[in-house]
């Protein structure tokens, strides 16, 4: 029998998969999103649905243009302007009349999971008057786990490029999360003095707005410890947000992603070296780029070397993962801000010392082992980082660490590890991803 090391691990993790998994994992990794693809004729546009193919593959960012109109078809992985993923989401999620089915789009998900990385995007799309009312109403609720929203959003209005309707809709939605997150329903006012940035902006609004509009009478039952009733609702469709994915992390399933990648990479290099077809039915969807693209989120930055920990890379060292799942885990944070891949430097020479990674995963750290578009994770063009160089003194002066790598460390250290010219493409990626972001789901081409 071959000895099948994801099979073995999976069978590991079989007991927490009965116990612990919950209706995430059935919407994540269900096969009829390709089903719908194949029907409609687009697998042919699509090619092989795969994170792998996808950074295999991706164009060269300086000659790259979003598509003109997504209407007529998009297949994820595509780069699109933030309106497009907006438009995109109503799309897929057509006509609704509770905000739970913003959760039927992936790419709602991600904007609502991971707000941060959208959110001086989402507000310049709040100020442009171009957008319909319901497109601003999507944003304002994926953005909505926000403890600045209100304030943001008030500032908007003071400069004029909001009005006092939609004003009211934000401060609606955001506060409606910051009640339910800290299940303030009976001390309303006491849950937003908590939230200084909220409850001062609140202020500031009861003492500007004009008393006869709605908001200034919502904003007067707050400070009286009432939540206004109207605003009920909203309170409601967001707790469904939440149980939509039963994530208490309020993450994607970090482990299981991981181990469906590898299993996809394993194929795409079948495909590579023998040329063997790529099975639909063992992809997953865009959701290992989603955790590339926002890794921040799946790596604390309390993170410890502690056992214990159900974030980030405490996969790397867990004895049930395989060598390749703790690979693409360490690829996975190749876009890693500076002082968190600092962090992860460090702790990766305890887990290295003892027997948890390897040689090769310590080299992973400098290199990126999958032939995309950069060689090297980002935290080389942050070199100059105190936090960085701090950790690259450290993994040198480390002495059962191999000669080749410390050579590596070194070079980081000294910002010649890429090339300037290398360097100078990725920095210009990452410009240019402020400005164009990943489609997640791919968009049927619409009915004739």
């Amino acid at each position: 029998m071959i000895h099948n090391p994801i099979i073995d691990n999976l069978s590991i993790r079989y007991v927490w998969h009965l116990l612990g998994l919950s209706s995430i994992l059935n919407l994540l990794f269900a096969p009829m999103a390709y089903a719908r693809i194949d029907d409609n004729g687009y697998q042919i546009k699509l090619g092989h649905p795969s994170w792998t193919t996808c950074l295999n593959d991706y164009p060269d960012y300086k000659q790259y243009k979003p598509p003109k109109d997504i209407k007529v078809g998009c297949n994820w992985g595509e780069w699109i302007t933030f309106s497009q993923k907006v438009e995109a989401i109503q799309i897929i999620v057509g006509k609704y009349t509770n905000p739970i089915k913003f959760f039927k789009s992936k790419d709602f998900l991600a904007m609502y999971m991971h707000f941060g990385y959208y959110y001086d995007a989402a507000l310049a799309y709040l100020a442009t008057p171009d957008h319909t009312l319901e497109q601003k109403k999507i944003v304002a609720y994926a953005m909505s786990k926000s403890g600045s929203l209100c304030k943001d959003a008030y500032k908007l209005y003071t400069s004029s490029k909001i009005d006092l309707q939609l004003l009211t809709i934000i401060c609606s939605i955001n506060i409606s999360n910051i009640i339910k997150i800290n299940k303030g329903y009976s001390c309303v006012s006491k849950v937003l003095q908590n939230n200084t940035s909220c409850y001062n902006c609140l202020m500031q609004m009861a003492q500007e707005l004009p008393q006869e509009s709605n908001l200034y009478g919502y904003i007067q039952e707050i400070f009286n410890n009432h939540f206004p009733e109207s605003w009920r609702q909203l309170l409601y469709a967001d707790s469904m947000l939440y149980q939509s994915y039963g994530s208490k992390e309020e993450t994607l399933p970090f482990h299981e992603i991981i181990t469906h990648a590898v299993e996809d990479y394993r194929h795409w290099q079948q495909h590579v070296l023998h040329y063997d077809p790529m099975p639909l039915h063992t992809s997953v969807p865009a959701y290992f780029l989603m955790i590339l693209e926002h890794a921040s989120l799946y790596y604390p930055s309390q993170f410890g070397i502690c056992p214990g920990s159900n974030n980030g890379i405490d996969l790397l060292y867990n004895p049930t993962y395989s060598h390749e799942e703790k690979s693409i885990a360490i690829l996975s944070m190749s876009q890693l801000e500076s002082h968190h891949y600092a962090f992860m430097i460090e702790n990766s020479l305890e887990w290295y010392k003892t027997g948890s990674i390897t040689v090769q995963h310590l080299s992973q750290l400098f290199t990126c082992n999958f032939p995309t578009f950069y060689k090297y994770p980002f935290f080389i063009l942050d070199y100059k980082d105190k936090s960085i160089q701090a950790s690259l003194d450290k993994f040198i002066a480390e002495p059962t660490i191999p000669e080749g790598l410390k050579d590596l460390a070194r070079k980081a250290k000294n910002g010649t590890l890429a090339t300037k010219s290398e360097m100078a493409y990725m920095e210009g990626y990452r410009q240019f991803r402020k400005t164009h972001f990943t489609l997640y789901e791919t968009v049927p081409p619409r009915a004739s």
